[in-house]
């Protein structure tokens, strides 16, 4: 545990370390006015402006809306993307079926659907919700799948001889096997979701959220780059910590209850 704990901190060390060589050649760069950095400002600037929107609750009630709308489609998502992927696991026939549908949709951004989501359901939030659960949903039901199959066939029968049968041996055997397949589908969905969310923020006009600022909506022109730089701090914020504070910590309690480490290190 102590060389678990050394570890992290290490790593965390090692990565403030690297961010602040990173900010600190921006600074310099843009002070001095160095070629292409004409339109950028230097992070002094932005990180003011973050902290200054961060204060007068502007980027909150911006994130508010967005993190609503993610929650929301991710949430569906994730109440189809599991039993679709059981299923299609389950029935084989459905599985040929739709063998090239699945991966049809999974591997197509889901962006493309916005102009037809636009012109059925309006500049509206569930146009945005919409394309969160699309953008998601094939990659939580994909990963379900694949977990599912990598199963081996001596879970199964050690299952079915101790009694499980039926949903007992999908809650106590399979999906217990399975969950960190899914968790990694879950891990990818959510990253997918994140991002059709802000495409769709960006051009879906009349709504709140971190969207428009990326737009500038409302913005003073002499304002617009470090607002600008400002808002994908923010983006970049919350994207390492989901990824950080929910998905890792899943992942690595799933791994120390099979006695693994999260990096692949002897316990």
């Amino acid at each position: 545990m102590a060389e678990a704990a050394q570890s992290r901190w290490k790593s965390i060390a090692l990565s403030l370390g690297a961010l602040s060589a990173i900010a600190l050649v921006w600074e310099a760069a843009t002070r001095l006015g160095l070629p292409g950095t004409q339109n950028l400002a230097p992070v002094s600037v932005f990180v003011g402006q973050f902290i200054k929107r961060v204060i007068d609750g502007s980027f909150l009630a911006a994130l508010f809306f967005t993190m609503i709308r993610m929650l929301g489609g991710y949430g569906i998502s994730v109440s189809l993307g599991l039993p679709l992927g059981i299923t299609l696991w389950r029935v084989k026939w459905l599985r040929d079926s739709l063998g090239l549908i699945v991966p049809g949709l999974h591997g197509m951004p889901a962006i493309v659907w916005l102009p037809l989501l636009r012109m059925w359901l309006g500049e509206t939030e569930w146009t945005i919700v919409v394309i969160v659960v699309l953008a998601s949903v094939m990659s939580i039901t994909r990963g379900t799948m694949d977990a599912l199959a990598q199963i081996p066939n001596v879970h199964t029968r050690a299952g079915r001889m101790l009694g499980a049968n039926g949903w007992r041996l999908y809650r106590f055997v399979l999906l217990p096997s399975a969950m960190p397949g899914i968790v990694a589908g879950m891990k990818q969905g959510w990253a997918f979701a994140w991002r059709g969310l802000l495409g769709a923020e960006l051009i879906v006009t009349g709504l709140m959220g971190v969207g428009p600022i990326l737009r500038l909506q409302g913005i003073a022109p002499e304002d617009k780059i470090p607002v600008l730089l400002a808002a994908m701090l923010l983006v970049c914020i919350v994207s390492a910590s989901v990824d950080r504070f929910v998905f890792e910590n899943i992942e690595a309690r799933l791994l120390k209850q099979r006695g693994l480490h999260p990096h692949g290190e002897a316990v």
